[in-house]
């Protein structure tokens, strides 16, 4: 009797696995048939290493030279992450157009509210689509961090970074090393933005190491013994 059982049991459990795989199949299906994209992800060891440390913006940059404009970010929460790097999709999802709805901002940003008393803010806004005056109110509150006057109190900081910048391209073209453009212009950009609005010298900008002088033929270098 208790042999029957065990079968029994075993038979319940293989039916319902082979239920769930079935069915998993055919949503697959279904959501290929939809044209839904299976988006590429990130290795999560990966990914939590480089995005807790200075090397963000530059993960991201060379995930999307990877995977592509759209790719998943793997992190340890059940809520996926996208990540858009591609500006005309990036402007498509938080503006929306015609035919398509603007993508809904994560609920992490409205627990901001309290700080606020729970007025609305430019980060704490769902929508950026044009109706309830969302857009154009966080253009409108963005607009003094971009006006005439602040702008020319920060010039002495863009003056200083431009000059990392060329110190840069100097040492590149002497050395004759490759250079990456975008690497080097995200290395500027958080320069910049974290020396103007925070007062911090990240100096992410470094120039490339020297390259050792070659020995003539027949000698040897001095830090090699004989």
């Amino acid at each position: 009797r208790a042999s029957c059982c065990s079968w029994a049991m075993f038979l319940k459990v293989s039916f319902v696995a082979l239920s769930v795989a079935a069915m998993a199949i055919v949503l697959s299906r279904l959501n290929k048939k939809r044209g839904k994209l299976a988006l590429k992800s990130t290795k999560l060891l990966e990914t939590i290493r480089e995005m807790t440390s200075s090397r963000a913006p530059i993960f991201l940059l060379e995930q999307s030279r990877i995977h592509g404009p759209v790719f998943k970010l793997s992190t340890l929460s059940w809520n996926p992450v996208i990540v858009v790097t591609d500006p005309h999709v990036a402007r498509l999802v938080l503006e929306g157009s015609k035919h398509i709805r603007a993508g809904e901002k994560t609920e992490l940003y409205t627990k901001f509210l309290f700080v606020t008393a729970g007025v609305p803010t430019v980060f704490t806004k769902m929508t950026y689509t044009e109706g309830h005056g969302d857009w154009y109110s966080a253009r409108k509150e963005m607009a003094p961090s971009f006006s005439i006057r602040n702008l020319a109190k920060k010039m002495p900081v863009l003056q200083s970074k431009l000059e990392d910048l060329f110190q840069v391209l100097r040492e590149h073209a002497q050395s004759g090393r490759p250079l990456d453009p975008a690497k080097l212009m995200v290395d500027f950009t958080l320069d910049f933005i974290l020396a103007a609005m925070l007062g911090i010298d990240f100096r992410t900008l470094q120039a490339p190491p020297a390259a050792k002088p070659t020995p003539p033929a027949g000698r040897v270098p001095p830090d090699k013994p004989l």
